[in-house]
């Protein structure tokens, strides 16, 4: 009965909001006016497209030209027009096949797709009750949309430049949490007098110390794969930044030599984060005591330890890490 009378209600929304509506739904597609590059390292032959580590993918007369004209960056809507135009045919007849071989090589992380973060996070939220109404009809899952990846050279600022991207979001909530901790402290002043400013200023400052320290050593893990993957000679081919995360691409090498560059990314993040712990808690302080510790390094200390400790749970095989080590540490992309 349920289904029947849900099917009815998703035909209703797609007579009165219009037969765009199920593509939308369905739509996987990167923004039109998204940046479109070359990965760093992938290389345009006759034929076929070559990446860091030496691999060829072959593609055909078209894609040799979509891959030329990603050298140095266009957008889609850019990209579309040109087949448009090299084809004879209208951008909209195009556009369908160019988004498709887009998406294929950017799985094979041979592109570089630029668009906003914010943008996608909002199309997600947007569609969440049409996609719940999607597998509520069909019983089965709502279809994955793209998340798009950008992809840098590998190099210590561009490591940076990746954490800080992929956890904007973490620097947002912590300015967000600190507005709120300050405003809600201001209300409650007349209705508690416990609370006074002085409070919501530690309540700021600890989510802002607390917001960098995880951004400082998620900087540190990812530099420990990209320097030790440098040590160990294993070929580094970039950075890749998602929403919500960085991380270090690796080429193909000696098995005993990936899987130590991949404990290397938790264990820099953990040693960082726990030193920081140690210096918050005064741990090398001469006759150390917890009774001397104040509340604010107390709390940021006891924080910033079970930071640490999430870096070393990334090894488990439920994550990113702990998935690729248990793998063998083949390929890290």
């Amino acid at each position: 009965m349920w289904g029947s009378f849900l099917q009815r209600l998703l035909l209703g929304c797609d007579l009165v909001l219009g037969p765009g509506l199920l593509t939308l739904m369905h739509n996987d597609a990167v923004h039109t006016g998204a940046a479109v590059a070359l990965a760093p390292g992938v290389t345009v032959q006759a034929g076929y497209l070559r990446d860091a580590a030496g691999r060829e993918y072959p593609v055909d007369a078209y894609g040799e030209i979509v891959a030329k004209s990603c050298r140095e960056g266009a957008t889609t809507r850019e990209l579309a027009q040109a087949m448009a135009y090299l084809s004879a045919a209208p951008v909209a007849q195009v556009e369908d096949s160019l988004f498709a071989f887009v998406l294929r090589l950017h799985a094979l992380r041979l592109l570089s797709i630029h668009q906003s973060f914010a943008r996608e996070w909002a199309r997600d939220l947007a569609m969440w009750p049409f996609d719940a109404i999607v597998m509520l009809v069909t019983r089965s899952l709502a279809p994955t949309r793209l998340a798009s990846r950008r992809i840098y050279a590998p190099a210590t600022a561009n490591v940076v430049r990746a954490v800080v991207e992929g956890l904007t979001y973490l620097t947002a909530s912590a300015v967000v949490m600190a507005l709120v901790a300050v405003v809600a402290t201001d209300f409650s002043i007349p209705l508690t007098p416990a609370f006074t400013a002085d409070r919501s200023a530690l309540l700021a400052l600890i989510t802002n110390v607390v917001a960098l320290l995880i951004l400082a050593s998620a900087i540190v893990h990812e530099l420990g794969h990209l320097l030790v993957g440098r040590l160990l000679s294993v070929p580094v081919v970039g950075v890749q930044v998602r929403r919500g995360a960085a991380s270090v691409l690796l080429a193909p090498g000696p098995k005993d030599r990936m899987q130590a560059v991949i404990v290397a990314g938790p264990f820099a993040g953990a040693t960082f984060a726990a030193i920081c712990g140690a210096l918050l808690l005064g741990l090398f302080e001469p006759g150390w005591q917890l009774a001397a510790i104040d509340n604010v390094r107390l709390s940021i200390g006891c924080v910033t330890l079970v930071i640490a400790a999430g870096h070393l749970f990334s090894l488990l095989p439920i994550f990113g890490d702990g998935r690729v080590l248990r793998a063998g540490g083949v390929d890290r992309r």
